[in-house]
């Protein structure tokens, strides 16, 4: 039913953006606890989360960015699964994550 209702709620999106002439941004977003850190551990490459500061550059790239008349654009914090395709989201609203929700990497003890 989740998965039903955010592609109902974005195809309508895209109706009145094709049909009214209305700007809709739809923003799929990540873990967000309002920390400035994530809830819990993630690997290198595997976060989900979305910060605060990330969250407010995504809102607000998309207001500024008049020229997209309709979008879908995930807001996740860098570190993130590669199924997060930020590509259009950079290209279309200059989003580029400022904190990473992954752990640092390891260092070796030699």
């Amino acid at each position: 039913m989740y998965g039903a209702g955010k592609a109902f709620g974005e195809a309508l999106g895209r109706f009145y953006a094709e049909r009214c002439g209305i700007r809709v941004i739809c923003l799929r977003v990540a873990n967000f606890n309002g920390k400035d850190a994530p809830g819990q551990q993630y690997q290198p490459g595997y976060s989900r989360w979305l910060s605060p500061r990330d969250l407010a550059q995504l809102v607000w790239r998309s207001i500024e960015a008049e020229h997209v008349a309709f979008g879908i654009f995930y807001g996740v914090s860098g570190g993130c699964e590669k199924k997060w395709d930020l590509s259009n989201a950079r290209e279309l609203l200059g989003y580029v994550p400022e904190d990473d929700g992954s752990l640092p990497k390891q260092e070796s003890k030699a």
